[in-house]
C-alpha cells in the first residue's frame, strides 16, 4: 500500500466516528450533563495530548530498543526496513525482498 493511501485513513475514521460522538453526548444530555463546545474542545485537546504522549512513550520505549539491540528490524508487507544504529549516517535503510 502506498504511503500516501495511509492518509486516508484519518479521514475516514473521522467520519465514521462523527456518529458515535454524537450519539454519546445526547445520551449525556438526555442524562443531564450538557457539555457546552468549550468543554468538548477542551477534552479533545485532553485526548489529542494523552495520544502524544503515549507516542512520544513508544518512541523512547523503540529508541531504547535500537540502543541495546543495535538495529531495529521492521517487515510490512513486501518490504523490509533496518533502521541505523543511533550514531549511524542513515536513519533507515529499506530494501525490497
Amino acid at each position: 500500500m502506498p504511503a500516501a493511501t495511509l492518509q486516508v485513513f484519518n479521514v475516514i475514521f473521522v467520519i465514521l466516528s462523527l456518529p458515535v460522538i454524537q450519539t454519546l453526548y445526547r445520551l449525556l444530555a438526555l442524562r443531564g450533563l450538557y457539555l457546552s463546545v468549550w468543554k468538548r474542545m477542551a477534552i479533545g485537546m485532553i485526548l489529542a495530548s494523552a495520544a502524544l504522549a503515549a507516542g512520544g512513550l513508544l518512541e523512547l520505549i523503540r529508541m531504547n530498543d535500537i540502543v541495546k539491540c543495535g538495529f531495529h528490524r521492521q517487515s510490512i508487507g513486501k518490504a523490509s526496513a533496518t533502521s541505523a544504529p543511533t550514531g549511524g549516517r542513515l536513519a533507515s535503510a529499506v530494501r525490497r525482498v
